[in-house]
């Protein structure tokens, strides 16, 4: 929500419009029997009526002032589908969050935000999803 609210914040100081994407991400586990007995129609629909629901609860929360968002849903890859809304909208800057993914699961998932920064045509503002430590320092110690 961080990212979120910096969007709203920038929106409202600069009376620009803001456009709230949602990207549903089917992930395919198809490796083995386990997983073929998931039917995957009935968890798209699932999927698609719970992000209706938490982006119709983003709209009212992001709303006010006679400031309504606009809000989509689509179903792809995250990264790419990001990337072209930005020729859609003709947008000058997206806001995005990210979640701190590490090691491995950054190395097999990737991370969204990384590949927006790296293909988007337009300036990328990346918000850290939750307080990080406070850096210290590199100095040597006094001797």
């Amino acid at each position: 929500m961080v990212g979120l609210d910096y969007a709203r914040a920038l929106a409202g100081t600069f009376g620009a419009r803001l456009v709230l994407l949602h990207v549903i991400h089917p992930q395919y586990y198809t490796t083995n029997d386990e997983y073929m007995r998931f039917d995957l129609p009935a968890l798209m629909k699932y999927a698609e009526k719970a992000a209706e629901e938490k982006m119709h609860e983003l709209v009212v929360r992001t709303g006010g002032k006679g400031n309504k968002p606009e809000a989509w849903l689509v179903t792809g890859h995250p990264g790419q589908l990001i990337c072209d809304a930005v020729k859609d909208y003709k947008a000058d800057l997206i806001v995005t969050s990210t979640h701190g993914a590490t090691g491995l699961k950054h190395i097999l998932l990737g991370s969204t935000a990384e590949f927006v920064v790296r293909h988007a045509a337009c300036p990328v503002l990346v918000v850290p999803s939750r307080k990080r430590p406070a850096m210290t320092s590199a100095r040597s110690p006094k001797i």
